[in-house]
């Protein structure tokens, strides 16, 4: 069985979409008043050491995520008010600004020509019994292996926590996606298969607490690579603690039984504490070594990515082979 880990480098690569480091400048682009428009977002990003925030429309996603969730859960200790629910929303409302609307005509029209591209190239090594794991909020790499097994009626793709069948691809989103409703979860998989769409716009994630039937706001369920997870503990956030227990299950248990590992674009951040800490467990619990993994990452990272792989997963170095960077579509 073999396991297949995308990260953000996958959409970056496939697309030409900057990553946490180009976030605020990107955001700049698709919404320039973003500031006036998301004020308590901004007023995040204004808390930012120099180092994530340049200026004040070029600033790091993973440093204002983490800046926000640490003030959520520790402002009584600094006797100061936390920043409101409405950070929360805007956060959202900027990521599905920047990435919510992606190019999936031109990845499909490319797959189906034959053009060469690692997404496509990797989809179309995936049998029945594989796992795909995606860590991005985007529905790009589910979009693209629907539509690679929609002329193959044997195997389809099974969205976690469904039951599996005999013959399908598992997959899993351990970090959330812009198509779940956070209040609204029963509509995630209704036909077993990932959910794609629709995608909410910024404004209809943006919201205040005062308004009624939650189950008709869009608020996506997205976790970010910060520290501490809340959608992980289930005191916290019950409802999306099951769904996204089912995800993370899915992914570890792959991981306990893969026999060759493909990495596309992800980098084991060291940020997130919790997502290590269940890898090595599931690591541990293995009864037999990993052959070999598949890096497809950017030349200047490689070394620091296969360190993170074998601290993380427990493989040699000699074990770990750089495909290369991701190629576009």
């Amino acid at each position: 069985m073999r396991l297949f880990i995308c990260g953000a480098g996958t959409t970056i690569g496939t697309l030409g979409l900057p990553g946490v480091a180009g976030f605020g400048l990107a955001l700049a682009k698709k919404v320039p008043n973003w500031r006036s428009e998301l004020p308590t977002l901004a007023a995040v990003v204004d808390a930012l050491e120099p180092a994530h925030r340049r200026t004040e429309h070029d600033w790091d996603l993973d440093a204002a995520w983490t800046h926000l969730d640490y003030l959520a859960k520790l402002h009584k200790a600094l006797e100061t008010m936390h920043f409101p629910s409405s950070a929360s929303h805007a956060l959202h409302a900027a990521l599905v600004a920047v990435y919510g609307n992606l190019e999936l005509g031109r990845v499909r029209s490319a797959h189906d020509a034959g053009h060469a591209f690692t997404l496509s190239d990797e989809l179309r090594r995936m049998t029945s019994g594989d796992v795909v794991v995606s860590f991005n909020w985007d529905v790009l790499v589910e979009a693209l292996l629907l539509h690679h097994l929609r002329n193959t009626p044997n195997v389809r793709v099974i969205q976690s926590p469904h039951n599996l069948l005999k013959d399908c691809v598992e997959f899993a989103k351990p970090h959330g996606s812009f198509a779940w409703n956070r209040y609204d979860l029963g509509a995630i998989d209704d036909n077993m298969g990932p959910k794609l769409g629709p995608i909410p716009t910024p404004d209809e994630v943006l919201w205040t607490e005062h308004e009624p039937d939650l189950k008709k706001k869009k608020e996506p369920l997205l976790l970010g690579a910060v520290p501490i997870k809340s959608e992980l503990i289930a005191e916290v956030d019950r409802p999306q603690h099951a769904i996204v227990m089912a995800q993370w299950a899915t992914f570890l248990r792959s991981l306990t039984e893969a026999d060759e590992i493909c990495v596309l674009g992800y980098s084991f951040p060291k940020e997130d504490g919790y997502g290590r800490f269940l890898m090595r467990e599931a690591i541990r619990r293995r009864t037999r070594p990993i052959k070999h993994v598949d890096l497809y990452e950017v030349a200047g990272r490689v070394p620091l990515v296969r360190d993170a792989i074998v601290e993380v997963l427990g493989v040699s170095p000699k074990d770990v082979a750089d495909r290369g960077p991701m190629t576009s579509c």
